[in-house]
């Protein structure tokens, strides 16, 4: 049988170090990354009405184009890992089911530590209904905004 050298026994020790190193190295990222994704996955969905003491329909310049009191709104809204964007929100007033309307998509991300939703933007109004950020607020969701 051939002698192995003692620089070669150091080497192939080395080797097996290294391999046990970038294996646990790989378990480790697995964990973390099945961690992260389990914490992501945590939907929100909440439905309630809000009543508003004045609702107004504005143009671009201010122009009010119509005015009401006392107004029932029905609010959805959603945090969702598989949405697009992450979440979207509906509202509307509940007398006309829709003469007063807002929706649009929520951008929402997810802290990776320890998997807290971040409200970081909106879009389809020009702000965001002050009730939905408190609902938001009230859940969980970190106001980015």
């Amino acid at each position: 049988m051939r002698e192995v050298s003692e620089s070669t026994q150091k080497k192939r020790k080395k080797s097996l170090g290294i391999k046990d190193i970038l294996n646990y190295i790989y378990i480790y990222i697995e964990t973390e990354l099945n961690t992260a994704i389990m914490m992501k996955e945590e939907a929100l969905s909440i439905k309630w009405k809000e009543t508003l003491p004045y609702v107004s329909m504005k143009t671009a310049y201010d122009s009010v184009l119509q005015e009401s009191e006392d107004v029932v709104m029905c609010v959805e809204i959603c945090i969702d890992p598989d949405h697009t964007y992450g979440g979207w929100y509906e509202t509307y007033d509940e007398e006309t089911g829709g003469e007063y309307h807002a929706e649009g998509v929520l951008e929402v991300t997810w802290d990776a530590e320890t998997g807290q939703p971040w409200l970081n933007g909106y879009d389809g109004c020009f702000e965001l209904p002050d009730y939905i950020v408190r609902k938001l607020v009230e859940n969980g969701v970190k106001d980015n905004l």
